[in-house]
């Protein structure tokens, strides 16, 4: 039967997931309506086809230098995830598309005349402003969203900030203006000016009801500053058809769509709603003048038209102290889930007593290789009957007995108000006895399965192998378990320069992952018992149910180290019980004495020879339960 190699995720996989969830279930949250789906994206921007938002991932600082920290990563993520939702509320990309062709044009006469302007930068203008009216609305819709925009724009978008040229210098400030931020110092000074003679368009943009409406502030725009920035650039020797910045836009994408007209028209008059409530009180104690003010701003909120410069960006300490507290929660949920099966080198240590020198030797604690889910339902579908056995046989054991009363009998608490019988009725029963209940069992069971090459040996003259039974066994205890409410683990171990042991059932774990191990395991090299078994008796010493179990499936012959022998296991046992560790051995090798008598050496009185299955391991797991439960 096939098996699939194991692909299991790591832990950067799994934070990346869960940091994904976070955003989709928060874009949910802000935006609601129609469901949407999220993707994190390779490309080399976010961008959304109208239906899902697919986000940059890998986030890295503009120009090089210091990296992110993790905390600044996913501010930023979270501010593009945002924006790319934002165009499905408020824009239409076909507008934008149809401006684009219709005011692009390669001749440079139509770029002198001043009529037609090369594709690049009208795909800056356009997208630019639009951004900048898409984020103000997002701003004004959900303010809590502020600080993740400004952050990504002050430190990604439009960073670096610095000085370079006038063209340069002016493209930057129509970058911040059009965002609403702050202007850097240093710039040059007729790049500022510039950008002040179109500033009022600018805001203007901002506010407008429509993409169409917003995009004829575009044009205007560039026909005002135009003229100017194509002189600045044949004076520096610049081409204008290809500027010296780099401008890639998710409109670009022709899978790239954003949101349908009707709603976009709905979302747009939401928030123009919300802006005129807000400014009413102040309407009502405003002047005739500021009145008149506000007329002639054409719809944007008043002291628009002034843009005040200053070098501080705002304080966004809010989003990254968020950011952290979800990073070390997906940083926590990832290690709960990836922790059981992380590769590691342990040194285990062995200690026998009764003067035996201790010795230690490596192992290697990692996932094993192949997993077959189907064998597992399939071998599940077959034992359905032994587990529901099994699994009432375990639930009954640990579940707590209540004080019994005996009535009637001849021996015991005299009953006082029944004596009268005996002189009346010549009866001797006013005695009753008490028995006291016992509480509920707490257990805790843990198996290591033998998967040496021995095992792909034929069991017992069958058709079926060793390995076969030792997979049943794996099967039947963690299905019983489980459903017994019981917490169970299940490992396999093999020898091959090193120890291996392969974490098939984690506690608490019992997902397709650790199905397909359990029905995955074939036989494969040696095995040194002594460490595998140390290992189990080491991980079950960190709990505190009352009753600890330890299942050593094995075919009966281990392979021996320098200073270690059956003895050596006889004493592990011996002082696991000690512990309060019961060890038991399920025997699934050829029914040879010498062997069986070497099985119940090593594990006294705890060595199960097994005929049938379901019925041998609820005997003797019946028997430790009910042992630990009377001392």
């Amino acid at each position: 039967m096939s098996r699939t190699a194991t692909v299991l995720k790591n832990k950067a996989q799994v934070v990346k997931e869960r940091e994904g969830v976070r955003v989709k279930r928060w874009l949910h949250i802000l935006f609601g309506g129609r469901k949407f789906g999220f993707q994190w994206t390779n490309a080399p921007t976010s961008y959304t086809d109208g239906k899902d938002v697919y986000a940059k991932y890998d986030i890295t600082r503009p120009g090089g230098g210091t990296e992110f920290t993790e905390e600044e990563r996913r501010v930023i993520r979270k501010a593009t995830s945002v924006h790319e939702r934002g165009h499905i509320q408020y824009d239409t990309v076909e507008d934008y598309v149809k401006w684009v062709n219709e005011n692009s044009s390669s001749l440079r006469s139509d770029w002198e005349s001043n009529f037609k302007y090369p594709e690049a930068w009208t795909k800056f203008y356009g997208n630019v402003i639009l951004d900048g009216r898409m984020e103000n609305f997002i701003i004004l819709d959900h303010p809590e969203v502020g600080e993740y925009l400004q952050f990504k724009n002050y430190n990604w978008k439009c960073a670096p900030m610095t000085p370079e040229n006038r063209v340069q210098d002016f493209r930057l400030l129509f970058m911040i203006r059009s965002l609403g931020m702050l202007d850097p110092e240093g710039l040059h000074p007729y790049s500022i000016a510039l950008i002040d003679s179109v500033q009022p368009l600018i805001e203007k943009a901002r506010f407008e009801p429509t993409t169409l409406a917003c995009l004829d502030c575009a044009l205007e725009i560039i026909r005002a500053t135009w003229p100017t920035l194509m002189a600045w650039m044949e004076a520096d020797g610049q081409s204008p058809s290809e500027p010296e910045f780099g401008f890639l836009s998710d409109a670009d994408d022709p899978n790239v769509s954003w949101g349908e007209r009707e709603d976009v028209e709905k979302n747009v008059l939401r928030v123009k709603i919300r802006i005129q409530a807000a400014e009413q009180p102040e309407e009502s104690k405003a002047s005739g003048e500021e009145e008149s003010d506000r007329n002639a701003s054409d719809g944007a909120p008043e002291g628009t038209e002034e843009h005040e410069e200053s070098s501080e960006a705002p304080d966004c300490s809010g989003a990254l102290r968020t950011a952290v507290k979800e990073a070390d929660a997906d940083e926590k949920e990832a290690d709960e889930e990836v922790g059981p099966y992380e590769e590691i080198e342990m040194q285990i240590e062995i200690d026998p007593g009764k003067r035996r020198p201790s010795f230690s030797a490596t192992a290697i604690f990692k996932p094993y290789q192949y997993q077959n889910h189907y064998r597992y339902q399939l071998t599940e579908r077959r034992m359905q009957r032994d587990i529901d056995l099994t699994s009432k046989v375990l639930k009954e054991l640990c579940e707590p007995t209540p004080d019994e009363l005996l009535m009637n009998q001849r021996s015991g608490k005299v009953l006082v108000n029944r004596m009268w019988r005996s002189e009346a009725l010549g009866e001797t029963n006013f005695f009753a006895r008490k028995l006291l209940g016992t509480p509920g069992a707490e257990v805790r069971i843990a198996m290591m399965a033998d998967i040496s090459g021995s095992t792909g040996d034929p069991f017992r003259g069958t058709s079926s192998k060793v390995i076969d039974e030792i997979r049943k066994s794996l099967i039947l205890m963690t299905a019983s378990c489980e459903k017994a409410g019981i917490p169970n683990a299940a490992y396999a171990f093999t020898e091959n320069h090193y120890t291996e042991i392969f974490p098939l059932k984690p506690y608490g774990r019992f997902g397709n992952n650790e199905k397909g191990f359990l029905g995955g395991i074939e036989a494969e090299c040696g095995n040194r018992d002594t460490l595998a078994l140390q290992h189990m008796i080491n991980d079950m010493s960190t709990y505190n149910e009352g009753i600890r179990l330890v299942i050593m499936i094995s075919d009966g012959q281990p392979c021996f180290e320098r200073h270690e022998d059956e003895n050596t296991m006889r004493l592990m046992v011996q002082q696991a019980e000690k512990q309060g560790i019961d060890v038991l051995c399920l025997y699934c090798g050829p029914e040879r004495p010498d062997t069986i008598r070497m099985v119940q050496h090593m594990y006294p009185g705890g060595a199960v020879n097994v005929k049938n299955l379901a019925r041998d391991l609820a005997r003797h797991v019946k028997r430790i339960i009910r042992k630990r439960r009377a001392r």
